[in-house]
């Protein structure tokens, strides 16, 4: 395993998912990217899953990666003004790609995806190389999980002076610390 392994890293319980993002799959794309699954069985953490980039994704897939419950969030960098959000669910054992989020059309969310939170009912995606309201002013787009486990758009939160906004996220259950 190699391409960056572990520029990425998400822990819940007994379970742990890696992005690497330089990752090349054989016959594929270079650098196209892996996210890779772990469980921890007692005394070591041991392989269980591989998710490679979803179609049409060709650079750097795992750049980051959230895990909660049985929702995995990953993100590839292809260096383009508008790189989506993937969401994973697990289902039958398996992660299987059911959503992906884009900033709203017109929105110059450069970076967007570089930093993301998730609780039960709340996703932030920050865009800190936002540039719709000022020059990389930076942002941070907020989503609401639904019903039937997607996401829809709920605000966005920027700022009216030049600094990156979004360039780290905590949320601790009740704030948004930016």
């Amino acid at each position: 395993i190699s391409g960056v392994f572990g520029s990425s890293i998400a822990v819940e319980g007994d379970r742990l998912v890696v992005g690497a993002p330089l990752h090349t799959v054989a016959g594929g794309p270079t650098f196209n990217g892996m996210v890779f699954e772990y469980g921890f069985d007692g005394e070591r953490w041991v392989e269980t899953d591989r998710i490679p980039p979803p179609p049409g994704v060709t650079q750097e897939f795992g750049r980051s990666v959230v895990l909660r419950g049985d929702t995995l969030i990953a993100w590839s960098s292809s260096r383009m003004v508008r790189d989506p959000v993937f969401v994973y669910g697990r289902t039958a054992g398996e992660w299987v790609l059911e959503h992906t989020i884009e900033p709203p059309p017109g929105d110059q969310a450069g970076d967007f995806g570089r930093n993301i939170r998730l609780d039960d009912d709340w996703l932030f995606v920050s865009a800190a190389g936002d540039s719709t309201t000022v020059r990389a002013g930076g942002s941070v787009y907020v989503y609401q999980r639904e019903p039937d486990g997607g996401f829809a758009f709920f605000r966005k939160l920027t700022i009216d002076f030049f600094g990156k906004f979004g360039t780290g996220l905590a949320y601790n259950g009740r704030s948004l610390l930016v």
